[in-house]
């Protein structure tokens, strides 16, 4: 599309001659006025691009796993799942929650492809016929991230993520500290960190 309008600068970013007709005219360009949107304030208006240093740090520590798609007992997300080796008599799981998808529950997909809503890292009383991982946790950016005590629950308690748009819940009864950082948290095997806006 060409236009006539000087401040028009799409003939000198591409270095094309404006479309004319046959007798040199320009073709008449109507512009639809458009409100404008205010920008989002910094705490909303979350993006892939906002959460892309967790989605890497998560990866980092864990290693690019295998995941695969289970049933989610919620329509309104898809669930996808690793389960941890351990010496232990427990069924340990990572989970990846999502926006719901279309691809069939079984699907194998690695944990650096899922844009997740919420991670889990906790132990599970069902059995899930997903990938199973061995795997030493890397010294990464994320896991030193200091959390918070915001609310203490019935079942847990809640952290704010320093420096970054998250929440982390450690469920259970026993006694948390009030404060950590997120790789005691994972290790715990009983956190589902979500993002908070």
């Amino acid at each position: 599309m060409a236009c006539n309008d000087s401040t028009c600068s799409l003939e000198k970013l591409r270095g094309i001659p404006p479309n004319r007709n046959a007798q040199g005219i320009l073709p008449q360009v109507t512009y639809l006025q458009r409100p404008q949107a205010p920008p989002p304030p910094d705490n909303r208006g979350m993006t892939f691009y906002n959460r892309r240093e967790m989605y890497i740090g998560i990866v980092d520590y864990y290693g690019d796993l295998t995941m695969g798609k289970i049933q989610s007992t919620n329509p309104s997300f898809s669930m996808y799942a690793c389960r941890i080796s351990c010496l232990c008599n427990q069924n340990r799981y990572l989970f990846a929650i999502t926006h719901p998808d279309l691809n069939p529950v079984g699907m194998v997909i690695n944990l650096s492809r899922l844009s997740w809503v919420s991670f889990q890292a906790r132990v599970s009383p069902e059995i899930y016929r997903v990938p199973e991982h061995a795997y030493q946790p890397s010294p990464s950016a994320i896991s030193r991230v200091n959390i918070h005590q915001t609310e203490e629950k019935v079942n847990g308690v809640v952290y704010k993520v320093e420096g970054h748009p998250l929440k982390l819940e450690l469920i259970g009864k026993e006694y948390f500290s009030q404060t950590g950082t997120i790789g005691d948290a994972l290790e715990m095997f009983c956190s589902v960190l979500w993002f908070d806006g």
